[in-house]
């Protein structure tokens, strides 16, 4: 079971190791007046020498082995802070406290890498000085890279007397560690950074996967076979992984699994037919043009392909093929660039092609900039004609809006938190704030509410929370609309005969103001609705008078058949329009 407070204490332990070899290094370089880089070696006699090689290579063993440690905690704890979030809150509260202990991982990585090229300068110049090394001292070295750690090992740091410990070392047969048998830790680490590359049996790919897996693992030296076949399993899949899975994993049958899948996917007559097929397959551009970046793109890539190494001069009928695909106006420019002369083969025609295709991408760049620019600098004369006459309120305005935060729910620099349109309700904003493990009182991702340094409070409520948050204001606001609703006088439902009347009159109102005399002589019913709609336009802005009257329709081929309806008279429309059910009449 996973102990935190054991983990956070072997951290803590481990930081301080990396840190006391890191000051042991820089210690030891300067006890032999040596640099990391380009270092120099002449002032130093052979026995010095050989000390020197094996206090680095100490140091850089110890270094090793707390960095293996802590990396591997580092790693289990992360995992247990994305399921626990106790724990993502112990792991703030433990970097805060102590310090973020992963710089200290980094400075050992550094501190590796440096090692690593110090000891190759070391063996060169050991080499060069024909000092031979007995193997009695290598496998003890060597045991020491691949030993333990200790967890009560508190002192990595050489001893205090340089010289006589010099003199004490020289006297051993130091050998370096074999390099022909284990990688340095600059190739470990850059294999174990980079995503190994995997083949799933598309053989279009095999020339990639092929390529990529001999660079990182085929071609190096210091794996042997057995690792290097672990490591191919690993990276196939479905048919691929098929062909060897009743291979065991032995030094022998790498050779054998490699074989056996350029047997299978090293076809490059299947692989041409298969370009072949995809390039005459490919959908022809739009007339106007709108997809040839798009159209280009895929016909760039197939015909690299097709022509990789492999002279296509003979391939016209290709050529053709997607001549034809390609809009008439860069028809047009490729027929006056080439007079006709001749059949253009796909190289052919992709040159050209290029050259069509980047003028139309910098022209188009070019005016969509000058549109951008002309656009903004309208907007910037209209602005500032509108406010010539407040130009100090405009100025607090806009330094206003530079000062907006980016809002932590849509991440827009736009409104505020409380005004946000994607996330309307503080329901909608709490649950993001959970899911994001944001801060309750200031919305910030760096500290949890408990540690917030804010000590605003929430400006309808006065609680310990973000005003964006308050479900309070949100009820007050819910019950103010709903009272609205409720004391909106109901409307008064008018009949077809007054509705219609009532429209006449409107009519003969907007058309000439001197009926208006005639028109109040209709009778009391009249008036009384005129009064009725002009106290409900009033009451209630959503409410909007339409021309409507009422008619009757009948049908052209049987008169007979007639029905009264409502029509609604519009002068902006330019088309008439009947239902469904006077259709059928």
């Amino acid at each position: 079971m996973f102990d935190s407070v054991k983990t956070r204490r072997q951290i803590g332990f481990l930081k301080k190791q990396i840190q006391r070899c890191c000051t042991s290094v820089t210690q030891t370089l300067k006890d032999y007046e040596t640099a990391v880089k380009n270092p120099e070696f002449t002032h130093l006699d052979d026995d010095q020498l050989e000390s020197f090689r094996f206090e680095v290579h100490s140091i850089k063993s110890n270094l090793l082995k707390a960095y293996n440690r802590i990396t591997s905690l580092h790693d289990e704890w992360a995992k247990q802070q994305e399921s626990n979030a106790d724990e993502a809150q112990s792991f703030h509260d433990y970097i805060t406290k102590y310090g973020d202990y992963r710089t200290a991982i980094s400075e050992a990585v550094t501190y590796l890498e440096e090692l690593d090229l110090l000891l190759d300068d070391l063996d060169n110049e050991l080499n060069k000085r024909n000092i031979n090394l007995s193997s009695g001292s290598s496998d003890v070295t060597i045991a020491d890279d691949h030993a333990n750690i200790s967890t009560n090992q508190h002192d990595l740091t050489a001893p205090t007397d340089r010289q006589s410990h010099i003199s004490r070392v020289s006297h051993y047969n130091v050998t370096p560690p074999s390099n022909a048998s284990l990688l340095n830790f600059v190739d470990a680490s850059i294999l174990s950074k980079m995503e190994l590359p995997t083949f799933d049996g598309n053989i279009l790919e095999y020339p990639e996967f092929s390529s990529r897996f001999a660079t990182l693992v085929g071609n190096k030296t210091e794996l042997d076979n057995t690792t290097k076949f672990s490591l191919l399993k690993s990276c196939l899949r479905g048919p691929a992984l098929n062909f060897i899975q009743g291979l065991s994993v032995t030094s022998e049958n790498y050779k054998i699994a490699m074989d056996i899948l350029k047997t299978h996917y090293d076809d490059k007559v299947t692989i041409k037919h298969i370009l072949y097929s995809r390039l005459a397959d490919l959908p022809p551009c739009d007339p106007e043009g709108r997809h040839l970046h798009s159209l280009y793109n895929r016909m760039f890539a197939l015909v690299r392909q097709f022509t990789n190494g492999y002279d296509d001069s003979k391939e016209t009928g290709l050529g053709a093929i997607l001549f034809n695909k390609l809009p008439l106006r860069v028809r047009s420019q490729i027929y006056d660039r080439t007079s006709n002369s001749h059949n253009l083969s796909p190289s052919e025609l992709l040159h050209i092609l290029t050259d069509i295709v980047r003028k139309d991408a910098t022209l188009s760049e070019r005016s969509s900039h000058i549109r951008t620019m002309d656009e903004h600098h309208h907007q910037t004369y209209f602005i500032s004609s509108r406010a010539r006459g407040n130009r100090s309120s405009a100025s607090k305005q806009r330094r206003n809006q530079q000062r907006l935060k980016a809002c932590p729910f849509c991440m827009s620099s736009q409104h505020l938190p409380s005004n946000c349109d994607t996330f309307t309700t503080p329901q909608r904003r709490i649950k993001h704030v959970r899911e994001r493990r944001l801060c309750y009182n200031c919305l910030s991702n760096r500290h949890s509410t408990r540690n917030c340094p804010s000590k605003r409070v929430c400006t309808f409520c006065s609680k310990r929370h973000h005003s964006s948050l308050c479900l309070t204001q949100a009820e007050k606001q819910t019950r103010t609309a709903s009272n609205r609703t409720t004391l909106r006088p109901p409307m008064k439902k008018l009949s077809s005969s007054s509705r219609q009347r009532f429209i006449h009159v409107a009519a003969h109102n907007s058309e000439n103001h001197d009926e208006e005399g005639s028109a109040q002589e209709h009778g009391d019913e009249e008036n009384e609705v005129i009064i009725t709609s002009s106290s409900s336009a009033l009451t209630t802005s959503s409410a909007a008078t339409l021309m409507c009257t009422t008619v009757t329709v009948f049908n052209p081929m049987d008169k007979s058949k007639t029905m009264d309806v409502t029509a609604f008279l519009d002068s902006g429309s330019s088309h008439s329009y009947i239902c469904i059910t006077l259709q059928k009449l």
